[in-house]
């Protein structure tokens, strides 16, 4: 029984972690063209705001999603260089937030409240949440209501 528990509390730290990092190293602006390396700058808190939901929300200055966000969360579709990107991770963040009844969105700027360091440092381009549901409860076998 005390394995099993560990091996679930192990599994929800990945399902928690993936989404997080993958969204985190998307919002890392990796072209130099668009923000010079030592003015990257990325904004990572928590949020209530999205109705039902308890939000990680993720932005940064780079120069922000110009796909739509239907195409953003497609697999293999990406627009960094081919070096760099694979269009995999907002995929795999999706797909992770659906398995466990939440939702991944992009966001524009009006959508969400931001500090107003965030707003100062125009740390509000590509915006990602990721959101956990509140009313979600998960029972001992490991089924959610």
């Amino acid at each position: 029984q005390n394995t099993n528990n560990n091996l679930k509390i192990k599994f929800l730290f990945i399902l928690l972690t993936y989404p997080t990092m993958s969204v985190y190293l998307e919002a890392y602006p990796w072209e130099k063209k668009e923000t010079k390396e030592e003015n990257r700058k990325i904004s990572v808190f928590l949020t209530d705001e999205i109705e039902g939901f308890s939000s990680i929300v993720v932005s940064d200055n780079g120069p922000g999603f110009s796909l739509s966000p239907e195409d953003a969360i497609k697999p293999f579709i990406t627009t960094k260089p081919h070096s760099i990107g694979s269009g995999l991770g907002l995929h795999i963040a999706d797909e992770l937030m659906k398995s466990m009844h939440g939702k991944l969105l992009i966001l524009s700027s009006d959508d969400i409240s931001f500090t107003q360091y965030v707003k100062d440092n125009e740390i509000t381009k590509a915006i990602v949440a990721l959101c956990f549901p509140k009313s979600k409860k998960v029972r001992n076998d490991g089924r959610i209501n």
